[in-house]
Parts: C-alpha cells; sequence; structure tokens
C-alpha cells in the first residue's frame, strides 16, 4: 500500500479516484443491444440499410462459426437462432 504522498506524485494519480475500502466498486449497467427496437425507431428510408447490415453480421458470424467449428477453435455448432435466419441452401 502506498503513502498519499507518493501518490499525489504520480503524474496520472487523480484523487477523486480514491475509495475507501469497504465502498462498493462502481458497476456499468451491460445493455443488449436490440435490433428489434432499433428497427422499430429508424427512419423509414433507412430501415432497409439496417436489415442489410444485420444480414451481413449474421453472415459473417455464422461462417466464422463454421470456420472455427472446422479448425477445432469450437466445439458446439453454431446457435439455433443464427441458423434459423438462413435456408437450408444458403
Amino acid at each position: 500500500m502506498e503513502s498519499l504522498e507518493g501518490l499525489l506524485e504520480q503524474p496520472g494519480f487523480l484523487e477523486a479516484n480514491l475509495r475507501k475500502p469497504n465502498e462498493p466498486q462502481t458497476r456499468i449497467p451491460r445493455t443488449v443491444f436490440n435490433r428489434a427496437k432499433v428497427l422499430a425507431a429508424a427512419p423509414e428510408h433507412l430501415k432497409a440499410v439496417y436489415e442489410d447490415l444485420f444480414r451481413r453480421i449474421d453472415t459473417i458470424e455464422l461462417t466464422l462459426n463454421y470456420y472455427e467449428l472446422f479448425t477445432g477453435k469450437r466445439k458446439l455448432p453454431p446457435r439455433e437462432n443464427l441458423l434459423n435466419k438462413f435456408t437450408e441452401q444458403e
């Protein structure tokens, strides 16, 4: 444990960052991206752009999943809801 004087001499030290040992850690809430909400709130001229973007993201994710499965980095097949976004031919 360093002394307060030693900490104050450090160039990147901010006194505002000091906390008592029993004080709880600050937590940042994790927000989950919701495609349906984004599409519902999007202007009409952007909906097609977003749908195309989401399709490309899904295609890349599926390709990476199968590559990792093929190379042994992944043990489980792609998740079911991702597979359901594609036809058998795709």
